[in-house]
């Protein structure tokens, strides 16, 4: 089922094919690597993680938002700092070195970003460094009726049925501390009931 946005603005400008590629310095990769820009906090980034799945089954991702992130992304997610100077430099008046902003951002087959789409001079520096390549979406939704989670998913270029929820696997740290606390306070074959500041229902957010 295709989800309509009628009212959402996204700023994409094609290609400037006369520019040369440049690689990406993070990780150079024969794979297509897509960057995303994601400020949110941790409720917002469980609705971000049915969309990174999405884009890592055919993609390297390079994932900029907080770092404490790094354990739960899918697998072919990278987490990196959103205060990296060359993001940073994307909101400032003058950049003195524009080329080295290219370098970072030019190699990346695809940009994602919903950060700084209320900001003129963000959203043309970025336009300018990936050389038109940067998709910059409003962090929220700009109609009524939409889970977040649906809602970054529709941004992506293949429009995905609603209702997929946010999975989150187990790493090996969290197991391990699963089974000492368990252990520790002789939890195994005993019923717990587990409390959560917030549901995550459709219904409430």
């Amino acid at each position: 089922m295709k989800l309509e946005m009628p009212s959402l603005k996204c700023y994409i400008f094609n290609s400037l094919k006369s520019m040369k590629s440049f690689p990406h310095e993070a990780a150079k990769s024969a794979q297509p690597r897509i960057c995303v820009l994601f400020p949110g906090a941790l409720g917002d980034f469980v609705c971000l993680l049915p969309s990174l799945q999405s884009l890592a089954r055919g993609a390297e991702i390079d994932l900029f938002a907080h770092t404490e992130f790094a354990d739960l992304v899918p697998a072919r997610v990278a987490v990196w700092s959103l205060e990296r100077p060359e993001i940073r430099k994307l909101f400032v008046d003058e950049v003195t070195d524009e080329e080295a902003l290219k370098v970072f951002f030019g190699g990346y087959t695809k940009i994602y970003s919903w950060l700084g789409s209320g900001q003129q001079q963000f959203v043309r520096r970025l336009q300018s460094a990936s050389r038109g390549k940067a998709k910059i979406f409003p962090f929220r939704p700009p109609i009524g009726r939409i889970h977040q989670t649906d809602y970054y998913l529709c941004c992506l270029d293949d429009v995905m049925p609603r209702g997929r929820e946010p999975v989150i696997a187990p790493g090996d740290k969290g197991v391990r501390w699963c089974d000492d606390f368990y252990a520790t306070h002789e939890l195994r074959q005993r019923p717990v009931l587990v409390l959560a500041p917030g549901s995550g229902a459709r219904e409430t957010n």
